[in-house]
């Protein structure tokens, strides 16, 4: 008996392969390293702000929606259709 003949009813013998492009790799390298840096950062600020750690991630946090929203409005102020 072969291997082939073993293969398990649920797997297709030959299904094709599954490739990553250059972009997917990209990201999941760039997402991999914001979430360590987060992590790292958690850490960080947990030695600083103590058990005030939330406050302080909810304050970045405001302020970043704001920024993002500060953004937004600026381009929909420049954006001219063409």
């Amino acid at each position: 008996m072969s291997t082939a003949d073993r293969t398990p009813p649920d797997v297709a013998p030959s299904a094709g392969t599954k490739k990553m492009t250059v972009t997917q790799a990209t990201f999941i390298g760039v997402g991999s390293m914001v979430g360590a840096g987060i992590f790292a950062l958690l850490g960080a600020a947990g030695a600083v702000a103590g058990a005030a750690v939330w406050v302080s991630f909810l304050i970045a946090g405001a302020i970043a929606a704001l920024q993002g929203y500060s953004f937004a409005k600026r381009q929909s102020w420049s954006y001219s259709p063409p």
